[in-house]
């Protein structure tokens, strides 16, 4: 199958699934990324090529966990609904979230972690 038959089936399967249209059109983006990042289409690529890839844009290219995620998802429909061969997700981990306070909390944040503090502080008491 070419590259841009796979794109045309990354729409028809995103559309078909009510996928919103700004979720479709990156993860049609995502996915020309990757084919054009080897130069072959994905029905030729396998999971260590997805593996590359991801650590590709995280230490080459430096993007942000968060992003290199919305490939990973991308990446996981395409394998998953387009190609119909799912990646074994424990082969491409997912980093999530990170958890991080702001620098500086605004005076409602401040009280509310001043109340957190003294519950804690009584319930551990009284425990």
């Amino acid at each position: 199958m070419t590259r841009e038959a796979i794109l045309e089936r990354v729409r028809f399967q995103g559309e078909l699934r009510g996928l919103a249209p700004s979720t479709l059109h990156n993860y049609w983006l995502y996915v020309r990324q990757y084919q054009n990042h080897y130069g072959k289409p994905a029905d030729e690529l396998g999971i260590s090529d997805v593996q590359k890839y991801l650590h590709h844009l995280l230490y080459g290219r430096k993007l942000k966990k968060g992003s290199v995620d919305l490939v990973n998802a991308a990446l996981r429909f395409l394998y998953r609904r387009v190609l119909e061969t799912p990646l074994e997700g424990e082969k491409i981990p997912r980093h999530g979230k990170s958890h991080r306070l702001p620098g500086i909390l605004s005076r409602d944040e401040k009280c509310c972690v001043c109340w957190m503090q003294r519950e804690a502080c009584a319930t551990s008491a009284f425990s």
